[in-house]
């Protein structure tokens, strides 16, 4: 879709080649069409397609990075290939989600409902995150294992194939790393 190509690399312009888009970042994640980073004082940038809300935007496109303010002291973020949606975690353990919600609740909000502003998942502490195509999978800091979205393929891990719109734990068993596909 030339329509992304533009926006790939965060400068405007269309390269085949990678070239730096800014200094001192700390980690990179890239969605369907927009991309989020953050910097190693720990502020969350993006640019993209943004026509789910999720670059905490109203456009439709920021062509350059900008300083995506709501969530000042990100940790970690992930938003999966393809997907519409970004999940960070926040310094203290607190999770977020924004963004578009296809993928049978892929924030994890217990609806279906996208987010153009920030929605907080749960109440409890998050240590690691991963986002999926159309699936959510997070560690909270007890080394528990939580997940949502669609489960067409058992994705979830949750013995079925039942999508889940709110976050649930898998099993008792405790994870210190997960990725989603």
């Amino acid at each position: 879709n030339t329509s992304y190509t533009n926006y790939s690399m965060g400068d405007g312009q269309a390269v085949s080649l990678p070239i730096p888009v800014d200094t001192n970042v700390t980690q990179a994640s890239i969605g369907g069409g927009f991309g989020v980073y953050i910097k190693n004082d720990n502020s969350l940038w993006g640019w993209g397609n943004t026509s789910w809300g999720q670059l905490m935007d109203p456009s439709t496109s920021m062509p350059f990075p900008y300083l995506a303010i709501f969530n000042p002291n990100t940790a970690q973020i992930s938003c999966g290939s393809g997907s519409t949606n970004t999940m960070s975690i926040q310094s203290n353990g607190i999770l977020w989600a924004v963004g578009g919600a296809a993928g049978g609740g892929i924030l994890g909000t217990s609806d279906l409902t996208g987010r153009s502003s920030p929605v907080q998942i749960g109440s409890n502490l998050w240590n690691q995150l991963s986002v999926g195509y159309t699936h959510t999978a997070a560690i909270q800091s007890n080394g528990t294992l939580w997940t949502c979205g669609y489960n067409f393929n058992g994705q979830l891990g949750t013995g079925d194939t039942t999508s889940r719109s709110s976050i649930v734990q898998i099993g008792t068993s405790l994870w210190s790393q997960v990725s989603c596909g």
